[in-house]
């Protein structure tokens, strides 16, 4: 990213890594876990109850069906000291407050975690101001040549840049292609298959001599 925008001609740009949201998670205490009944699924299965809800029943009124979930209310959900005091119903039938089980740590959350065939990527987006895509992406090179990114990482460019290399390659294989059916017209014309090459080979230099744009014609 700090390389990027070192960089001249480029705005906006963003990495898919930035800092999400804010998220509380809670890390279960194996030992106290097993102590008190309880295993990792069934408090995630509480915590979910408690923070996304849980469909218990339908109300039905005026002919309209009406899905009841219970969960805290959102004031509570809102409040990360309300986490605290959630508390677990065991299998022996008493409570225990959720951070005798578990931790509760703070932190953000990625925004997003991406992934192409099966490994992880991060993806760098920015836009060319002022310059060609063709010079950025020059520019671009040239500065991971001289800071290389750290071993295990892979550079794969996308967007339009990958459109660009997907239109260069179709070009390519259109011209290696209009040359093969050339040379099976011209073998097929000049029955031979060497003349054909001996007239392609010297198709270049009709280029030479030509006359630029800018001469004119000479009148008697």
């Amino acid at each position: 990213m700090s390389t990027l925008r070192a960089l001249g001609g480029l705005t906006e740009v963003k990495s898919s890594e930035e800092t999400g949201k804010p998220e509380i998670v809670v890390r279960p205490r194996r030992r106290h876990l097993a102590e008190s009944g309880l295993d990792a699924v069934a408090v995630g299965m509480n915590l979910r109850t408690a923070y996304e809800g849980e469909e218990s029943g339908v109300y039905r009124e005026d002919g309209e069906e009406y899905d009841v979930v219970v969960r805290y209310i959102e004031e509570v959900r809102r409040d990360p000291g309300a986490l605290a005091d959630l508390h677990l119903t065991t299998p022996g039938g008493y409570t225990v407050p959720v951070t005798d089980i578990g931790l509760l740590e703070t932190g953000r959350t990625a925004s997003n975690v991406l992934h192409r065939d099966k490994i992880r990527m991060v993806e760098i987006t920015a836009n060319t101001a002022g310059t060609s895509m063709s010079e950025a992406r020059a520019a671009i090179a040239a500065a991971l040549r001289a800071d290389p990114l750290p071993a295990g990482v892979d550079l794969r460019w996308g967007g339009n840049a990958q459109r660009q290399d997907e239109s260069f390659a179709s070009i390519l294989e259109a011209l290696i292609l209009a040359i093969v059916l050339l040379y099976l017209v011209l073998a097929a014309i000049l029955e031979s298959f060497v003349h054909p090459l001996t007239v392609m080979v010297t198709l270049p230099l009709g280029l030479i001599g030509r006359p630029s744009p800018s001469s004119s014609p000479v009148r008697r």
